[in-house]
């Protein structure tokens, strides 16, 4: 036996053997003759059947044998050898399974460009296209990894290394020329801590790998105005790269930079202003219509390198940003997503509570918008001066309860606080503004809207008119216009509803000729405004018989009234619109807590918040020019809107998503149970909670792509 030893298995009829020299050969022979003492062993190649050599071996006990020493060396192409044998003992010849002879080792080298031993490399290594180890050249610049199966071994190398040209690629020995690359990180924006912002970490044995999404994902507020001292605020990113460790920076040291957008349907379609990579172009590392790419270089020693991403207005946009000290791209990767930032105050009627809305912000972030309040809550406060005849800033906030009691069980008690258009710009300028100045929205949380006024200040009206009365007490049923309701004081100016009644008598002979031809006002005192349940006006005329003190005006109609004749009856009415459980205008957001549960309340608040971001997106028929520029951001079109409705019953833009058909086509929703009624939150009544699936992917597209500017 030889000094050598020898390890061998066998796998797919195929023979394994490591050798450390020499190989021995072996094969069963029956039948020989008892003279023969020797046998011929012929190697041949597996994959060409060429003779590699002959040996002589010897025959004993049956068993041929011999020992091959395999042209295997360490600094030759090969670290293996696929082989057969053919074993010839006298007359007979025997053929061995296939043999795959190879060494259990590689030796890993690597030099500098000077030739030099170059250590620390790191590596990973291959086997058949399997990584089967990991690991660096040290200290030394060379080392061997020992114990690998057979099959092709591939040396990669890894973290900040670029390889100028393999000196030996092939057979136990590999050696490579290296240069070591510098690796850059962003300085801003760095997620988590200075110079540590990206996608990988690098030990300082140069190995890398990957970190946690947080360490490479960033939101930057696009519709705050930009701020040095807030970076994170602008829609114009500006990006710090430097050489990490900055020290280790050079003059001209060379900064790579890739930015990729995602594919066109996953972008708002919203085009002012235009996303880009402020100087990028189409560079040989970025290819394609979603990719530009910088070239950039250190300027001085231990310095930076910035460039500017327009990443536009759109919420929920993304663009991912790769840099690297080569074309590579590698060293690391940032994924910024727009994001818009909106405060709101809160102001709160009396006895009322704020729900948990996180419900509502939920949907508010499927947007990209962060809905945050902004300090403590405000009390409701008092009202405006009720007289004041300033549009906004006039009215009544708190009316008696009892006002909007429907009959069912026991009256309520005492005051409820009222928000509408007669009285919305006192509370935005005595408790918004005057607060904190024009940051965000402000949410007043009353128990009623109601508006006595329209938005331009002019008050609701009604009109009585030729009402006839043939006795001393008339009673009018007021079948108001839809949501109109007359209460016992006019909501805009507190004063009584009933501006301008009169009353006509009769011209004929229906009465005596002292009695014809006249007319007359009836006083306040003579009417009663029936506020509660059926909407009646009761008119009281005195009896002259009756109150002698009647002046001579006064006691004509009950005189006509007594001699059989008939009176006409004419007034002008101050009604409120009411039945509103929301209302938005401006900047201002009233919510009426009395008009639902806190489901119902997430829905209500982001419904009208909603109308604050011009939604839904909405056409009149005929259009009028100021639809598309109030509802549509630059590049949208009311068709990117499918479910867009006006009127119907509900008052603005509004989103008949989830309804049939058949019932979107209605002339009026009016009327429609609960199961037939829209889903998204910008329908236009406020539903079943349950069914209400948040802002609708129609929605969705116009609320990322609004201005949030407006409302910041």
């Amino acid at each position: 036996m030889s000094d050598f030893d020898s390890d061998a298995g066998t796998c797919d009829e195929i023979q394994y053997v490591v050798t450390h020299g020499t190989v021995d050969l072996e094969m069963d022979v029956e039948g020989a003759p008892e003279e023969c003492v020797q046998a011929t062993f012929e190697i041949y190649r597996a994959d060409d059947d060429s003779l590699v050599t002959t040996l002589q071996g010897e025959l004993v006990g049956g068993k041929a044998t011999a020992r091959w020493e395999p042209d295997i060396q360490p600094e030759g192409e090969h670290r293996g050898l696929r082989v057969y044998y053919v074993v010839e003992v006298d007359i007979q010849k025997h053929r061995s399974q296939e043999l795959e002879v190879y060494l259990d080792w590689v030796e890993i080298e690597s030099v500098g460009e000077d030739d030099a031993a170059l250590p620390d490399c790191t590596y990973a290594l291959k086997v058949n296209g399997e990584q089967l180890r990991t690991g660096s050249t040290g200290s030394a610049g060379k080392f061997r990894e020992v114990g690998l199966p057979p099959g092709d071994v591939e040396v990669e190398w890894t973290g900040p290394i670029a390889v100028v040209e393999w000196l030996d690629r092939t057979g136990p020995t590999r050696k490579a020329k290296l240069r070591k690359l510098k690796r850059v990180a962003f300085l801003w924006p760095s997620p988590e801590g200075e110079g540590e912002g990206g996608r990988r970490t690098f030990e300082a044995d140069g190995t890398g790998s990957d970190r946690e999404e947080k360490f490479h994902a960033h939101r930057q507020l696009v519709n705050l105005d930009a701020d040095p001292a807030h970076p994170e605020r602008g829609s114009r990113l500006r990006c710090r790269v430097a050489v990490h460790p900055q020290a280790e920076g050079k003059a001209g040291d060379e900064v790579y930079v890739k930015v990729e957008w995602p594919p066109a349907d996953e972008l708002s379609k919203r085009n002012d202003p235009v996303r880009e990579l402020v100087g990028g172009a189409a560079q040989p590392w970025a290819q394609g219509d979603r990719c530009k790419g910088l070239k950039l270089a250190l300027a001085a020693d231990q310095g930076e390198v910035t460039f500017e991403l327009e990443l536009g207005l759109a919420g929920r946009d993304a663009v991912t940003i790769s840099i690297g000290c080569n074309d590579e791209c590698e060293d690391a990767k940032l994924v910024v997503t727009n994001w818009r930032q909106t405060w709101y105050q809160k102001t709160l009627a009396p006895d009322v509570a704020w729900p948990d809305i996180g419900t509502a912000t939920g949907w508010f972030d499927t947007c990209g918008v962060s809905f945050d309040p902004d300090g403590d809550v405000v009390p409701f406060g008092a009202g405006p001066a009720a007289g004041s005849g300033v549009p906004g800033k006039q009215g009544l906030s708190l009316v008696p309860g009892i006002w909007f009691w429907n009959l069912d069980g026991d009256p309520p008690e005492g005051d409820v606080a009222i928000v509408g258009n007669h009285n919305w710009l006192h509370f935005s300028e005595t408790v918004f503004l005057a607060r904190q100045g024009d940051r965000g929205l402000h949410v007043v949380v009353c128990n009623r809207v109601c508006h006595g006024t329209d938005h331009t200040g002019a008050p609701y009206s009604q009109q009585v008119r030729a009402v006839e009365a043939t006795a001393l007490e008339l009673t009018i049923p007021l079948p108001a216009p839809d949501g109109m309701t007359l209460f016992d004081r006019a909501v805009h100016d507190g004063d009584f509803p009933v501006r301008g009644c009169r009353w006509t008598g009769p011209t004929d002979a229906s009465v005596p000729e002292e009695l014809r031809n006249k007319s007359g006002v009836i006083p306040e005192a003579w009417i009663i405004c029936q506020a509660t349940g059926d909407q009646e006006l009761t008119i009281y005329i005195p009896n002259p018989d009756d109150e002698p003190d009647l002046s001579e005006d006064e006691a004509t109609p009950g005189r006509i009234i007594a001699a059989g004749g008939k009176l006409l009856i004419d007034a002008d009415l101050c009604v409120a619109s009411t039945g509103f459980a929301g209302w938005a205008f401006r900047e201002q957001v009233a919510l009426a807590r009395d008009s639902g549960d806190d489901a119902q309340f997430n829905c209500l608040l982001t419904h009208e918040v909603g109308h604050c971001m011009h939604q839904a997106a909405a056409e009149h028929s005929p259009a009028e020019g100021w639809e598309a520029a109030f509802y549509c951001p630059p590049g949208l079109a009311f068709t990117d809107h499918p479910h867009g409705y006006q009127l119907k019953g509900h008052v603005g833009g509004h989103c008949n998503f989830g309804m049939t058909p058949a019932d979107q086509g209605l002339a009026t929703y009016d009327g429609l149970t609960q199961d037939r009624l829209g889903t998204c939150v910008m329908y236009g009544q406020l539903g079943d909670p349950a069914r209400n699936v948040g802002f609708c992917e129609h929605c969705q597209k116009f609320t990322r792509a609004f201005d949030m500017k407006a409302l910041r």
